[in-house]
This record gives C-alpha cells, structure tokens and sequence, in this order.
C-alpha cells in the first residue's frame, strides 16, 4: 500500500514539472516572435494603425504700433489734520477730474487707482511726534489720441495735479484681437514647418492632425518713466502681440 502512494506520488510530481516545462517553452517562443517582429503596428499606437505623432509648439508674433496710452495722474498734499489733508485732496481731484471731462476724457477712461491718509513724523523728537497728514490720491487716464496726452501731461499740475506718475503704452483690445488671430496664423504656420522638417527628416510625411490648441497669448505694455511738466513729446515705439500654439501632426511613411 506503502509502494503505491509512492508511485503516486512520484507520478503527480513528474506531470507537474512536464506542465512547467511545457508553459516555460510556450513563453519563451512567444519572446522570440515579439522580438522579431518591428512592424509599426507593434510599435505605434493602435489607434493611428502604424502612424507617428510628431508634437510641435509654434511661435507666432505681429508687431504694432500702440493705439492707447496710460498716463498716471497724481495728488499729494499735506496739512494739520487728516480731514484737511482729505479736503484738501478731494478739492484738488475734483479741479483734476473736471479739466480731464472738459478736454474731452470720457468717465470709463478715468480711474481711480489709489486714495491714501498717512501721518508725518518728526522724528527729531523723542518719541517721534505726529506734526501733520498727507493725503495721496492718484488717477489713471486711458487715452487714444497722442496730441491730448501730451496737452494733459504739460498743463495737469496747473489744474489740481501735483505730479505725474508712469507712462505707459499699449494696443487696444478690440486692435488686439485682430491682431492675436493674425499670430495665430503665424504660430501654426511656424509649428507646421518644424513638423515638415522633422517627418521628413525621419523619412516621414504630415498626414493629418491629431489634436490643436493655443498655449498662450501676450501684449505686454511699453513703459516709460516720470515725465516733467510743459511740452512733453510722446514716442509710442513699437508693440508687439506675440501668441504659441500646441499641435500634435500625424506622419506616416
């Protein structure tokens, strides 16, 4: 009885390792026919059936000359008191303000941008003692006409003004617009010919597009610095709209 279990025994070990074998075997032939073989439909995605995605970002820029200026109209006063710095602050935008409407500046191109109360110290005096109030009140005026930002600019200080602050210039956003779809064209015109010089570098050729998108899109302003009263001659330079679009091309041999 003894002899049997064992023949048994010897029996399922021997049909075991043959199992084992037999798998080892069909692994390794299955290894050997996918190293060999390098058609593109194992290497490439299934979903294109062989083809190649070449990925490509594009540049695009369009220059222009500025159509809008910012100028920075700015109040500063000090008296006794806070009220009185106030009051006397509030006069003076309000002279300010009026000069701006009289010369034609419409209210939506008039901001306020900065209202201020601070105290003065003497700081001889130990402890430092408060011996009056500076009020700070600033504007910002968008414009469209070079010639009446330079009269604004020369006769401010003569109407509530007490300095004039930074100067910038810039596009337009309707401009913009028209000129960011013109970048655009630009962007992908540029990303194509990276794609075509690539494929055929490759031994490839563009088929097609997978996917498109515009990356990003910038109009930065041009600034200058503090400008002096009396006659002040404006060069808006130039400025440029400048867009990147991501394209993803499909190339086939």
């Amino acid at each position: 009885m003894k002899n049997l279990y064992k023949h048994l025994l010897v029996g399922i070990i021997i049909i075991a390792v043959a199992l084992v074998i037999l798998n080892l075997y069909k692994v390794e032939k299955q290894g050997i026919q996918s190293s060999g073989d390098l058609s593109p439909e194992v290497r490439s995605s299934p979903i294109y059936n062989g083809t190649t995605l070449i990925k490509v970002t594009g540049i695009g820029s369009i220059k222009a000359k500025p159509n809008t200026i910012y100028i920075s109209l700015i109040i500063e006063v000090q008296a006794d008191t806070p009220g009185e710095a106030l009051s006397k602050a509030t006069s003076r935008a309000n002279q300010l303000i009026s000069y701006l409407k009289d010369k034609g500046v419409q209210d939506q191109n008039i901001t306020t941008t900065s209202v201020a109360l601070t105290p003065v110290y003497d700081y001889d005096q130990k402890p430092p003692k408060i011996v009056a109030y500076k009020a700070y009140y600033s504007l910002r005026v968008r414009l469209t006409d070079l010639k009446l930002a330079g009269e604004i600019l020369g006769d401010a200080i003569y109407h509530g003004a007490t300095g004039l602050g930074q100067i910038s210039f810039g596009i337009s956003e309707e401009k913009s617009k028209e000129l960011r779809l013109q970048a655009i064209k630009l962007a992908y015109e540029n990303a194509l010919k990276t794609a075509e010089a690539l494929a055929e570098a490759a031994g490839l050729r563009i088929t097609g597009i997978k996917s498109m998108s515009v990356q990003s899109g910038y109009t930065p302003p041009i600034y200058h610095t503090r400008a002096e009263a009396g006659s002040v001659p404006l060069m808006p330079g130039e400025g440029q709209v400048s867009v990147s679009v991501y394209v993803e091309f499909i190339a086939e041999p």
